[in-house]
């Protein structure tokens, strides 16, 4: 039967005009993601009215070449100016643009991204194919107190983003909460923080403060004198900006278990419905981060920080496809537009969309992973003339890469508000930079402070028991999580020179135990019987070998 279905898809997929209109989808959406404030989602919204006259597969087909080429497009922008294209390619810029600028690699920086995108994709597609019904059941299991769990866990990696001044970070971070309170009250709809102008009442869009925090203050750094104003985007010479595809692709092989691990990040933030790759990258960037080992290369041209969050975002789309075809959910605003679609089609979503449309479900398995060979191949092609970008002089593309961004912004919801909202948050974080204050912790706090407060405001809503947040095993899953992800830094740093630190993992594996235990099923209490046996084990061995350390090293205090 599923053989059928594959070759009953694949016959409607192998038509010139379908693979003509993937081919166009995945240009589209690799020019949406390079343009700083054009989003995926403006890209395949504008698509959807020509899908009207073409059957279901096809204008499925084409919204999910939209969707997988501005996954990926968005590098471009970020790794060659700074900028992100969109938001799920942010943490590609924080080791991209150094790489690229700083170490005058820009070939390798974008290479090592459209590799680690590819792959991504490649792995999210299996995942897709293979355990669809299986993995999206985890998205049932959600509540408010585990999105709300969940959020704290994500807003915990401003410790890792900080740098080396902690408490700048912090700041930056609680700012970036503040700024999500800013406007109309989630549940009563009362004006916060207005100050009686009702344009401020409708709080601050995220694009707008993306692009104003990261562009803008990013283009006055550049201008700010008249040296750098002057000099050219890239350092490197022509034969530097060369693309070197098989170093490129080895670099990214090479860091198998980093490129499985934000794979695997990205599939499941994806299957959370409204999680988005957003989260996802700025996650498997913290977590490729703690894994590594020198963590003291990241911001500063790391290819494992180009690797994990363009593995990741491009898995979100996988993980946000099987939700769609399991649940009949929409795990995003893209996959929102694409039930629409299917609606306009007369082919209903549901939880046995599967069963019922089988050949439109394999036709989005098979299309899925067409879109991602088709965009490393259309993506190889046009790097070169993105690439000579850098050749071009900074103070030249100042200008034009903000009346973009500024279109972009404003084309976004036609407010001219959003525009102020752009200059002031660029002047914001124009000071910040001159000051040390890291803007990214900013960021997550705005992206993730309006989904952890709508969430909180549902719990609030249901019960005022505190109790449930230990009782619910995925919200005392990332309770867990939040608090050792607070710890780690101290451990990391501490490492082989403190006697705690030998018992870090250990403790880690037994607490995790207890939620996972509590999971219903047979697979995940027995996984947590291992971890619980690994970690008892761990101990009394590390016990056994007795309480003694290294030597700390000359810059550590030993008191």
């Amino acid at each position: 039967m599923i053989l059928e279905n594959i070759i009953a898809a694949s016959g409607e997929l192998a038509n010139i005009n379908t693979l003509l209109l993937m081919m166009l989808g995945v240009m589209a959406g690799l020019l949406a993601g390079a343009i700083p404030g054009f989003t995926i989602a403006m890209a395949v919204v504008l698509v959807l009215p020509f899908t009207f006259g073409m059957t279901a597969i096809q204008g499925l087909a084409t919204m999910i070449g939209v969707y997988v080429g501005g996954l990926s497009g968005g590098l471009m922008s970020g790794i060659l100016t700074g900028i992100p294209g969109t938001p799920s390619s942010v943490a590609t810029t924080f080791d991209g643009f150094p790489l690229a600028r700083e170490r005058g690699k820009p070939g390798l920086a974008l290479g090592v991204g459209v590799w680690a995108s590819f792959f991504g994709g490649i792995i999210a597609a299996v995942c897709l194919a293979l355990i669809a019904p299986q993995l999206a059941r985890i998205g049932l299991e959600f509540q408010p107190w585990d999105y709300f769990t969940l959020m704290m866990f994500a807003i915990t990696v401003t410790a890792s983003l900080a740098g080396d001044n902690m408490i700048k970070g912090l700041i930056s971070g609680m700012l970036g909460l503040l700024a999500a309170t800013v406007g109309e009250d989630v549940v009563v709809g009362v004006p916060r923080f207005n100050f009686g102008i009702d344009a401020i009442g409708q709080g601050f869009a995220f694009l707008p403060v993306l692009i104003g925090l990261f562009a803008f203050s990013r283009l006055l750094s550049d201008v700010q004198d008249t040296t750098t104003a002057t000099r050219k985007l890239g350092t490197g010479t022509a034969e530097a900006v060369r693309i070197e595809h098989l170093k490129s692709a080895k670099a990214v092989l090479t860091d198998w278990i980093n490129l499985l691990r934000s794979s695997f990040i990205g599939v499941f933030v994806g299957v959370l419905p409204a999680a988005g790759s957003s989260i996802s990258n700025v996650l498997a960037y913290d977590q490729a981060k703690k894994s590594a080992k020198n963590p003291s290369e990241f911001g500063k041209g790391a290819v494992e920080g180009i690797v994990a969050p363009e593995a990741s975002n491009n898995a979100t789309a996988g993980g946000a496809l099987i939700v769609m075809m399991a649940l009949g959910i929409p795990g995003d605003i893209i996959t929102a537009v694409m039930l629409g679609a299917l609606l306009i089609h007369d082919v209903t979503p549901s939880p046995s969309f599967i069963a019922e449309e089988p050949v439109i479900a394999y036709a989005i398995f098979i299309s899925f992973f067409i879109a991602n060979f088709m965009m490393l191949a259309l993506q190889s092609v046009t790097l070169r003339g993105f690439v000579l970008i850098t050749k071009v002089r900074i103070h030249m593309l100042t200008s034009v890469i903000l009346f973009y961004c500024a279109l972009g912004v404003f084309a976004l919801n036609n407010i001219e508000f959003d525009l102020w909202t752009l200059f002031g948050f660029g002047v914001l974080g124009f000071v910040m930079r001159c000051f040390g204050f890291p803007v990214v912790p900013m960021i997550l706090g705005v992206v993730l402070g309006r989904i952890a407060e709508d969430s909180l405001s549902r719990v609030v809503a249901i019960s005022y028991d505190p109790i449930v947040f230990l009782s619910r095993p995925w919200s005392l899953f990332f309770i867990i999580l939040a608090i050792m992800s607070m710890i780690f830094p101290l451990y990391q740093a501490h490492r082989g020179t403190r006697p705690w630190t030998k018992f870090f993992v250990p403790t880690f594996l037994i607490a995790l135990s207890v939620p996972v235990f509590m999971m219903n099923g047979i697979v995940r209490p027995s996984i947590a019987g291992l971890m619980l046996v690994s970690g008892i084990v761990l101990f009394f061995l590390r016990m056994r070998n007795g309480m003694t350390v290294s030597a700390p090293p000359a810059n550590i205090d030993s008191n």
